[in-house]
């Protein structure tokens, strides 16, 4: 809890810092245009400042009981799989291999421990601030900016679309192809004894560096896919950027300046919250295979009468 409270304080003071929202282009705007004397400056940076621990708080909250949500899931799953294993068939064990059980034990519950978990938080926080972003471009560029961003959408949605799909199936490909390489170290401890004999422990290293590569290259193969949807999502936030700066040089006067350096600015972050929307989003579904894996041995396992 103690690294949660902390983790959930960085994170809201940085946000609180950034000030990302639409109340904060007018706050700027008028901060950067009126002047004020020193009271009114001060009760700004009151409201500020409530404004930044009313955030932190609901951060904190927020942190807390996602934690709680999680970790009640989790342990329900874990104590649902160990329940079908411990009262499965002996024709289960005889016909699976040590290491996909294992792989359910260890990295599937990882991931449904903690990187579910931290996808989820993140791809919900990134989605906001997307939103947020685009909200403060349009109400910044006097809704020029939507004429832009609405056909973008479209093609967001089909790189989306694309890349999720793709990602999906390389991470199932890399779950697939880890597993005989857990089967393999557990056969090679077994027999360690029979193999130095037979003296075929350069076989056995052969065998294990050729799993390894099939694993390698589908993990490759997804940060190949990452860098394709890392250039085409520049692309969209750059032509967002190219807009607002043609709007403002061909239309001198319509737009103060300090409104279209609020609106250049949040064009220029677009390729992060982007990507990082897209990419968590594709590995939370990618995540997901891990508890339909685990599901897998809970629901299709044989069970041994009572």
């Amino acid at each position: 809890l103690c690294y949660i409270f902390f983790f959930q304080a960085e994170d809201g003071i940085r946000d609180a810092q950034e000030s990302r929202g639409l109340g904060d282009v007018y706050k700027r705007q008028d901060w950067s245009n009126s002047p004020r004397s020193s009271s009114e400056e001060n009760e700004q940076i009151q409201r500020y400042a409530c404004f930044i621990a009313a955030s932190l708080i609901l951060l904190v909250l927020r942190g807390l009981t996602l934690a709680e949500i999680s970790t009640n899931a989790s342990r329900g799953i874990h104590g649902r799989l160990l329940e079908s294993v411990v009262r499965a068939t002996m024709g289960f064990f005889d016909s699976t291999q040590t290491g996909r059980i294992m792989n359910r034990f260890s990295r599937d519950m990882d991931y449904i421990d903690l990187q579910v978990r931290m996808t989820l938080f993140i791809t919900l926080t990134a989605f906001f601030q997307l939103l947020l972003a685009i909200a403060t471009i349009s109400v910044a560029t006097k809704g020029y900016a939507l004429a832009v961003i609405a056909p973008l959408v479209c093609i967001y949605q089909w790189v989306n679309t694309y890349f999720r799909g793709t990602s999906t199936e390389l991470q199932r490909l890399e779950s697939i192809s880890r597993s005989p390489i857990f089967s393999l170290f557990s056969e090679t401890l077994a027999g360690f004894g029979t193999i130095r004999a037979y003296q075929c422990a350069d076989r056995f290293g052969e065998r294990l560096e050729r799993l390894v590569d099939v694993n390698t290259l589908s993990m490759m193969t997804f940060r190949s896919a990452t860098s394709w949807l890392s250039m085409r999502l520049e692309v969209v936030a750059a032509t967002i950027s190219c807009s607002i700066i043609v709007f403002a040089i061909y239309n001198d006067g319509v737009l103060q300046p300090s409104m279209i350096g609020l609106a250049l600015a949040y064009s220029l972050e677009m390729t992060n919250f982007l990507k990082l929307t897209t990419q968590m989003s594709a590995e939370l579904e990618s995540r997901m295979t891990s508890v339909e894996r685990v599901y897998n041995y809970v629901d299709t396992v044989p069970q041994e009468p009572p």
